[in-house]
């Protein structure tokens, strides 16, 4: 596999470049990589570094490389940049919900992004954790201690979001990451809803949910 720099950044790289020579008539001919002066990039032409250049056109350097370690790379570095993301995202939406900008509902469909509650820990209020299967918001400022946990010390703590609820009450997707699936339960004016598709990001009552008549 062949790698292309300019000015010491990656431009491409390809398994069978397509090589060409400038020709007497001045346009340009396809040939073998030894014979060529330049190659062809996503459409432009370029030069080779180390071989006669061509009017009009930029240098590259072709360094010859391993395929299989460099796709490794590429696709490490590809997974870590995406890693980097997710957990920026992570922290963000944690943010938004402790600020009250996502509202409950919102969060507890998202429950796995909150830490865990754990004791000798400095909480302040808005603050979400989760614990025995619930999301809760700390009401109090304090630091934790054993006997406090959320589910004892209702003065601290107050259950945000509890999925063993049946029919939590619809909130607005903000987008295609929290949007109801298919099955899914909600109450919404005073009725019981269940989701007729994935990505469903409508109100109940206006379009892709179904009253249910179960109370």
């Amino acid at each position: 596999m062949y790698v292309f720099k300019k000015d010491g950044q990656e431009v491409a790289a390809q398994e069978w470049p397509v090589w060409v020579r400038l020709l007497g008539n001045g346009c340009y001919g396809l040939c073998d990589a030894a014979d060529a002066q330049g190659v062809v990039l996503g459409g432009t032409v370029y030069s080779l570094s180390n071989r006669t250049p061509m009017e009009g056109t930029e240098e590259v350097a072709a360094e010859i490389v391993e395929s299989v370690p460099y796709l490794r790379e590429k696709v490490e570095t590809l997974e870590g940049q995406l890693a980097v993301q997710t957990a920026a995202t992570e922290v963000a939406f944690v943010t938004l919900a402790e600020a009250g900008t996502i509202d409950a509902v919102t969060a507890g469909e998202h429950r796995t992004m909150f830490a865990d509650w754990t004791a000798n820990v400095a909480y302040t209020v808005g603050q979400l954790r989760n614990y025995g299967e619930k999301l809760y918001r700390c009401v109090q400022a304090h630091t934790s201690q054993t006997g406090w946990e959320p589910d004892k010390a209702a003065s601290l703590w107050a259950v945000a979001a509890d999925p063993a609820e049946a029919w939590p009450a619809w909130s607005k997707p903000t987008g295609a990451h929290d949007a109801y699936s298919a099955g899914d339960r909600v109450s919404h004016n005073g009725k019981h809803w269940t989701s007729d598709t994935d990505g469903n990001v409508w109100e109940p009552g206006v379009y892709g949910w179904t009253e249910s008549a179960d109370a």
